[in-house]
């Protein structure tokens, strides 16, 4: 005679695997799924900047827009941050989703504070810094948090070599 209920749950062999290869799996996704949307991101931001361009200016008055076509990038990138934050507020998704907006701001402060790297790079860490701290007191999901610190590793990587993007 069994012992073994069939509808008690029984414990797998292994009960620490599962979570584990879980943290494993989520931590490689954020990480390459990162790449990966910082690279279509760059792309369709330089396809904007020759639409924006094509359509609103003509000639050689472009340096008058460079103005304009950013401050519309980033009410676009903020509302669609906080359209994704609202819906999906913990999904995988959300967290890939934040490399854009984690960048968008740290090229702009970079950009801001473009002859000294230095100053750039003070303020990003304190804004990654900050940003962080607000996620994980608000109980976000470590996905988000690894996702923005990885994508302001990678810009501090890019600073520090002098690699232009």
């Amino acid at each position: 005679m069994s012992t073994v209920s069939p509808l008690v749950p029984q414990p797998t062999s292994h009960p620490g695997w599962h979570g584990a290869w879980h943290t494993v799996w989520h931590a490689g996704v954020v990480l390459l799924g990162d790449l990966v949307v910082l690279g279509a991101a760059f792309f369709a931001y330089a396809a904007y900047q020759n639409a924006f361009r094509a359509l609103f200016f003509r000639g050689d008055d472009v340096s008058s827009a460079a103005g304009v076509e950013d401050a519309l990038l980033l009410v676009v990138v903020a509302g669609l941050t906080w359209l994704v934050l609202a819906r999906w507020p913990t999904s995988l998704g959300t967290a890939l989703w934040l490399a854009v907006p984690t960048a968008v701001v740290l090229l702009a402060v970079g950009i801001w504070a473009s002859p000294t790297t230095m100053l750039a790079i003070g303020i990003g860490a304190a804004a990654v810094g900050v940003v962080d701290a607000v996620l994980l007191l608000a109980g976000r999901p470590w996905e988000q948090v690894l996702s923005i610190t990885w994508v302001a590793v990678i810009l501090l990587v890019l600073a520090l070599t002098g690699t232009e993007i």
